[in-house]
């Protein structure tokens, strides 16, 4: 008998690893420790590695160091994480990693996507350590004026994995093959890495693995693919409940150089009965302008399938003509059947519906809740033809988890979006899931940033344009497509717009309206925009102070932006109708979250919970003007805006859905439950706060993991206000009232409960993003790693 044995890192998918052990074509068994203990003959014994995570997530910005703690419970460990660099030059950055005085090395971080990195501290043994980390040459020039920064991700300690080997001496040498954790890129490696046969084509498994089923972006459109590296075949049993034609987008990137077009063949055939037919069959060469619009537009082929006739389309990829040993990544759009084009158009049934996210939009910045003249097309639009509820609050104080909360209807303890990093499970299933299930064609068109499709915002959405460039940009990209799209098909349309978001930039005549004479910033920094918001920041977290004249002279420029906006949707919906390019629409304009201008003491957005940051405008305009000039008072919140167009529409909203609808409310055959508790969160690193709201009262908890009172306790603030008596929140109530720490120590048990029964325990994986994201984030305030 021959012993071998291989120790090392071993990149498989844990929950199917698929390990097999061959000798020549044979199959070695796999032995349980006693067996191999024992000496069976034979055989192989796995011992699969382990990992402990050390650090989540960390921005490293400039020449910056950091430490962190971490138990290591195994010798020699290899330190493994993901880096990301944003980066104006070729020289790389270097990351020093060090245990205590006992072990360093360094690595460097150059690449513009995420890349995997790993130090191995051979020697190290098991014990509790610090971790110390220091970044170096994060700087382009020598006046330290261009900075250069990376990410990192999911730094963790591994162990080896083992594997020992034990044949008679006659049989060929082991090899071994395994389901990798990446089967994409163990398929694009030259050569390929082995694998078990049964995944060697794992577009057959591409139910059971998301790498398979991914979004790509091409040209800022997004679509959910089908990988079908070349060569490959997948099918898929349809019957149609009506003539329908079959729309594809295919798209072919290049092999090696990321960004670049590839080139390959597609065939479509129908398979019916024992017949087949062509649907479509060609060459496609992305490197040709010609070919490029078919990711936008699609190809669209007419399916000779009766109603209800069954049968299967196969969609085979193949390599392009002298390229036939070379792996090309193809990928195929989210196939679809549509309603054929007839004389007479088809009976549809639903209306259109349109939802639209103005980004930062308080309630009283829009004129028919806060008076003024800031928004009059809204004002008739939905104040006349419409239904306000003027009382709305927002599940967190900025972006990213309050849009989670919108399209999942939960709170954001239960679907766990809280961080820059995180992103929405793509095991949950999203609002524009739930239109596409119902027949409707799902489009959305954002402004990018924490909308990005790597947040997961993406999903279910058929057509997912995140070229940015607020409404101005947007609206004309939207009206593009309206004009070209298929209209007997239902839509459900997003929109979505950073345009009163800082940095405040309104244009003219806007500027001048709100901006008097004699109205001037204390410092030129709130003129730029790529300045204006570090003194605001620098305010918010106590080092620098700005005078009471520029609070009137900030808000005019958010007010003028607001203004600008009402007047770029008034085109925008006045065009659509006069061209019927919506058919009599479900409409809804909502925020995200407010915008703060000193109420307490504080600018933007994320840092507090009070009204001026929660408080939003909710706002329906129905089909034919239903329920038109209803104004309702009362406290609502986003997650109620799903349950009301189901039931508008006369589904059953799922299950998991924590909102209320307020179609009954609406209709007037109900009022909103008196004792209904509404709840806030937001967390910034170790800050964490939430709010709950019952019967016009407001009760807040701030919490600060990294500050502690004199009894050795996590320093908290507890606040009481009674908004029928005191809607800007100056009297805090909280020491008068005996049970306000209570109230608040419930609602936080009831927030871990929500945390415990949504997927993940609450908490949610992490975005992958990429180094124009990070940086467009940066520009409008986020990720600045304070």
């Amino acid at each position: 008998m021959i012993e071998y044995a291989w120790e090392g890192i071993l990149d498989v998918l844990p929950s199917n690893p698929s390990i097999q052990v061959l000798s020549g074509s044979q199959k070695v068994r796999l032995l349980t420790r006693q067996e191999w203990d024992e000496g069976v003959e034979a055989g192989y014994y796995y011992k699969p590695g382990e990992d402990r995570l050390l650090i989540a997530n960390y921005f490293f910005p400039a020449d910056h160091k950091q430490f962190f703690g971490g138990d290591i419970p195994w010798d020699s460990p290899v330190l493994e994480w993901e880096s990301l660099a944003i980066s104006h030059d070729s020289a790389p950055m270097k990351l020093n990693a060090r245990l205590d005085e006992v072990w360093q090395a360094t690595a460097e971080i150059s690449a513009d996507d995420w890349t995997l990195y790993r130090l191995a501290a051979e020697g190290i043994p098991a014990g509790s350590y610090t971790l110390f980390l220091k970044s170096t040459g994060a700087y382009s020039t020598a006046d330290k004026k261009i900075q250069k920064q990376f990410f990192i991700r999911n730094f963790r300690a591994r162990n080896k994995a083992s594997i020992q080997v034990r044949i008679p001496d006659r049989m060929p040498e082991p090899t071994l093959s395994y389901h990798p954790l990446d089967v994409i890129q163990a398929l694009m490696k030259e050569p390929p890495l082995p694998l078990p046969e049964e995944v060697w084509s794992p577009w057959s498994h591409y139910d059971e693995s998301p790498l398979l089923v991914r979004p790509l972006e091409v040209n800022n459109l997004v679509r959910t693919c089908l990988f079908l590296p070349t060569p490959s075949r997948w099918s898929v049993a349809i019957e149609p409940v009506e003539l329908s034609d079959l729309v594809f987008y295919p798209m072919i990137r290049d092999p090696v150089v990321i960004g670049k077009w590839g080139k390959g063949h597609l065939s479509v055939k129908l398979l019916l009965d024992e017949s087949e037919t062509v649907l479509w069959e060609g060459d496609l060469d992305f490197n040709d302008p010609k070919t490029q619009p078919v990711w936008g537009d699609g190809i669209r082929v007419p399916l000779p399938l009766q109603p209800g006739q069954r049968g299967r389309i196969l969609f085979s990829t193949t390599p392009a003509q002298g390229e036939e040993n070379q792996v090309c990544p193809f990928f195929l759009g989210e196939p679809v059947l549509v309603h054929r084009n007839l004389p007479g158009g088809g009976g549809r049934k639903q209306p259109d519906v349109i939802l639209i996210s103005i980004d930062t939009l308080r309630a009283d910045a829009v004129s028919l809740i806060g008076g003024g003249d800031t928004t009059p097309f809204l004002d008739h639009y939905f104040g006349e033809r419409g239904v306000v509820f003027t009382e709305a609050e927002a599940p967190s104080s900025w972006t990213l988890p309050s849009h989670a909360s919108l399209f999942l209807s939960q709170y954001v303890s239960r679907h766990g979006v809280r961080m820059h990093y995180d992103m929405i499970s793509p095991d949950t299933q999203g609002l524009a899931e739930l239109f596409s299930d119902h027949g409707y064609e799902t489009a959305a068109f954002v402004d990018r940033e924490f909308l990005n499709y790597r947040f997961g915002f993406s999903q279910g959405f058929k057509r997912y344009d995140q070229e940015a460039g607020h409404f101005a940009s947007i609206l004309p990209r939207c009206m593009d497509w309206l004009n070209r799209r298929n209209r007997n098909i239902p839509l459900f349309l997003f929109l979505h717009t950073y345009d009163v978001h800082d940095p405040y930039t309104p244009p003219e005549p806007y500027r001048q309206r709100y901006i008097k004479e004699g109205m001037f910033p204390s410092t030129d920094k709130l003129i730029h925009p790529e300045q204006q918001f570090f003194p605001l920041l620098g305010c918010n977290i106590g080092k620098l102070t700005l005078p009471d004249s520029d609070t009137p002279y900030m808000k005019g420029l958010y007010l003028a932006e607001v203004a600008y906006m009402d007047d770029l949707l008034k085109d925008f919906i006045e065009k659509a109708e006069s061209q019927r390019l919506f058919h009599d629409p479900v409409v809804v304009l909502l925020s995200d979250h407010g915008e703060a201008f000193r109420e307490h003491s504080t600018w933007l957005h994320g840092y507090s919970l009070y009204e001026e940051e929660v408080r939003i405008p909710i706002l329906f305009r129905f089909p034919g003007d239903l329920h038109a000039g209803k104004k309702l008072a009362g406290r609502t919140t986003l997650l109620d805006i799903a349950p009301t167009l189901f039931d508008y529409l006369g589904w059953q909203s799922p299950l998991e859905w924590q909102g209320l609808s307020l179609y009954p409310i609406i209709q007037g055959q109900e009022r909103l439950p008196e004792d209904r508790e509404l709840y806030s969160e937001v967390t910034q690193n170790s800050r964490h706060l939430f709010s709950l709201h019952r019967h016009k009262k407001k009760w807040i908890d701030t919490r600060d993991d990294m500050v502690w009172d004199a009894s050795g306790e996590i320093k908290r603030k507890v606040e009481l206000y009674n908004l029928a008596d005191d809607p800007g929140e100056k009297k805090n109530l909280a020491s008068q009232v005996e049970s306000a720490t209570s109230e608040l120590d419930k609602t936080s048990r009831v927030l871990s409960d929500m945390a415990g029964d949504g997927k993940g325990k609450g908490s949610a994986p992490a975005a992958n993003l990429d180094a124009e994201t990070i940086e467009r984030l940066q520009k409008i305030g986020y990720m600045h790693g304070n």
